[in-house]
């Protein structure tokens, strides 16, 4: 009886825990498709995780992995030159149709420093969204971290600095990138 009863007040004080430590924990995303894991913050929302690794949470917070090739092997900053030269000949239209101002990349900002990154601001003036990617090199192949999120949303900058440091593959193939990502055999 006694043991039951201990039993019973444990239960109850882990059902009224305050949740800080439930949340501390976070969420590992896998996305096969890409070989790559990385860990989200936890915070106020949930997330939504589809089977491809993108996530979602309901403040408006998107994680997502690509990738593309290069021609040769190639450096994290490589991949960063090219998918922003990449971006910018779409954001260069001819004559005849001009861009608007909003899908224009503003507010840039790039770094070396752990991950390669860029960041920078897309969208309407009443609705910017940043966007910060971070860069891995995979062989000729270029991995890439996006997290998207509303303009000056903390949320959204702890979940890309969480999500680019705990980045790693777990496929075949040597990663030429920083320490914060290892191959996995």
């Amino acid at each position: 009886m006694r043991r039951s009863a201990a039993i019973a007040l444990a239960l109850a004080a882990c059902a009224h825990n305050s949740g800080k430590d439930a949340r501390s924990a976070g969420l590992e995303v896998q996305d096969a498709v890409h070989g790559v894991r990385y860990s989200l913050p936890a915070g106020p929302d949930t997330w939504q995780v589809s089977r491809e690794g993108t996530a979602r949470s309901v403040s408006g917070v998107e994680t997502e992995v690509s990738s593309f090739p290069l021609a040769k092997p190639g450096s994290a900053q490589e991949c960063r030159d090219y998918a922003r030269s990449r971006l910018a000949s779409k954001k260069d239209p001819p004559a005849d149709r001009p861009a608007a101002a909003s899908d224009a990349p503003r507010d840039q900002a790039a770094s070396d420093e752990g991950a390669v990154t860029w960041s920078f601001t897309s969208g309407a003036a009443s609705a910017p969204v940043r966007n910060r990617w971070a860069f891995f090199a995979r062989n000729a192949d270029c991995l890439v971290l996006y997290v998207t999120g509303p303009k000056d949303d903390p949320f959204a900058g702890q979940t890309f600095e969480t999500a680019a440091k705990t980045a790693w593959a777990f496929s075949n193939g040597a990663i030429r990138a920083p320490r914060s990502i290892a191959s996995k055999p």
